[in-house]
C-alpha cells in the first residue's frame, strides 16, 4: 500500500511499552510520510507520533547533530545506511530522543574519527560504523541493550 511500509519498531515499542512487548512487535507495518529538510530526508511514522532519519541529505559537511525533533515530531531511529560511503563526515552528535541507530548508518564513513553514543540510544545495528578506517574512539554509555 502506498504510503506503508516495514519498519523495525522495537526500540520504540520496548521505550512506550517495555521490553516483554518489543521481540512481539520487531516488525510492523506502519503509516509513514516523507519529510525533507536541508539536511535529512526522513519519514513521519503516524502511529507512533515519530521521525525515522533515513538519509544524510547534507552529504558535503564535515560535522553532523541529529536534533532531537523535526518539525517538533520526536526523532527515534537513524535509518538503515543513514549516511553510508560519506567521505566528509568526522563529528557526529545525537540528540536525546534517539533511540537506534540502524544497519550500516555510518558505514565506510573513512574519516569519522570519534563517536560517543549517548545513554538514550537502546540498539545499534549490524555494521553500523564498519569500514569506518579512521574510527579511533567509540565511547557507548550505560543503557545500550543490543549491538548488532
Amino acid at each position: 500500500m502506498k504510503g506503508q511500509e516495514k519498519l523495525y519498531v522495537a526500540p520504540v515499542i520496548d521505550k512506550l511499552l517495555g521490553s516483554d512487548f518489543a521481540s512481539d512487535y520487531s516488525y510492523y507495518v506502519l503509516n509513514s510520510k516523507k519529510i525533507t529538510t536541508n539536511d535529512f530526508v526522513a519519514k513521519r511514522i503516524d502511529e507512533i507520533g515519530a521521525v525515522e532519519i533515513k538519509e544524510l541529505k547534507a552529504k558535503k559537511k564535515s560535522k553532523v547533530s541529529i536534533p532531537e525533533k523535526i518539525k517538533d515530531i520526536p526523532v527515534y531511529r537513524l535509518g538503515t545506511a543513514f549516511a553510508e560511503n560519506n567521505t566528509y563526515l568526522k563529528e557526529i552528535s545525537f540528540g536525546s530522543s534517539i533511540s537506534g541507530i540502524g544497519k550500516n548508518a555510518f558505514k565506510n564513513c573513512i574519516k569519522l574519527k570519534s563517536v560517543t553514543i549517548p545513554a538514550n540510544v537502546k540498539m545499534i545495528g549490524d555494521g553500523a560504523f564498519s569500514q569506518c578506517v579512521n574510527l579511533e574512539n567509540v565511547v557507548i554509555q550505560e543503557g545500550i541493550k543490543h549491538i548488532g
